[in-house]
């Protein structure tokens, strides 16, 4: 499946002002939600890079 065709669902964020400031400038020609979005996906991408190389035969915690 492709990233454009994934299943989206809707999540409430409550962001500080001044964060919402700063996504808009560092990104100002694309909507927060898509940043947003993105952001996160690319924090578990390196959090499970990290987890897979500490211990590359144990699946990730189901209880985080």
């Amino acid at each position: 499946m492709s990233k454009a065709a994934e299943k989206k669902i809707p999540v409430l964020v409550r962001l500080f002002e001044s964060d919402l400031d700063r996504l808009q400038r560092f990104y100002p020609r694309h909507p927060y939600n898509r940043v947003i979005r993105i952001l996160v996906r690319k924090h578990l991408d390196s959090l499970e890079k990290r987890v897979e190389k500490a211990s590359p035969t144990t699946d990730l915690p189901k209880d985080l």
